[in-house]
């Protein structure tokens, strides 16, 4: 009975084979999903080629402050050009027809996009709440290859709209290079 059972049983020791077998699955699991996930890994060096068109911002508040629209215009895209991004220069923009309304709709904005050559457009309002200034950003792929990115943030201040900045331009470049934002 005893050498019955050992000829029979399909229990074997792990051996050479095993271990091989196991280590290159392993290692075949770990190149497809590497595979597949090339074109976002990858994305992060090809995003910073991308040109961003800044539009004016759209000023929402009870008093007047029309001077903020241009000003912090300037400001987004000074970030963006630290962090290596072309733009389209403010005066291009401006001189295009639709820049100045209010547009909403994605389409329009992709449109005005690919009229100023630029492969993204960023749309940016800021309504004043009490004392703090909500800042609503729209950053729409022109090919439209891609659903809009929409962030907003709050600003309790005028002080901390230099730092709100920051935060935009930061939020654009995770939007395009594909780092996912928490």
């Amino acid at each position: 009975m005893e050498g019955y059972s050992k000829r029979n049983t399909r229990h074997r020791e792990p051996g050479f084979f095993y271990q091989c077998n196991t280590g290159l699955a392993f290692t075949l699991v770990f190149l497809i999903a590497l595979f597949l996930n090339a074109p976002q890994i990858f994305a992060a060096d090809e995003g910073k080629g991308r040109t961003i068109a800044v539009l004016p911002f759209r000023i929402h508040t009870v008093t007047p402050l029309e001077h903020l629209k241009y000003g912090l215009q300037d400001m987004l895209i000074n970030r963006l050009e630290k962090r290596g991004f072309p733009v389209v220069s403010p005066e291009l923009i401006l001189k295009h027809p639709e820049a100045a309304l209010e547009l909403s709709d994605n389409k329009s904005i992709a449109k005005t996009g690919r009229d100023l050559r630029a492969d993204w457009v960023a749309f940016v309002s800021l309504t004043q709440i009490g004392q703090n200034a909500s800042l609503d950003l729209k950053l729409i792929d022109v090919s439209e290859k891609r659903q809009p990115f929409l962030y907003f943030l709050v600003a309790e201040n005028a002080e901390i709209l230099d730092e709100s900045m920051d935060r935009l331009a930061l939020s654009i470049d995770n939007s395009i290079t594909g780092i996912v934002q928490i």
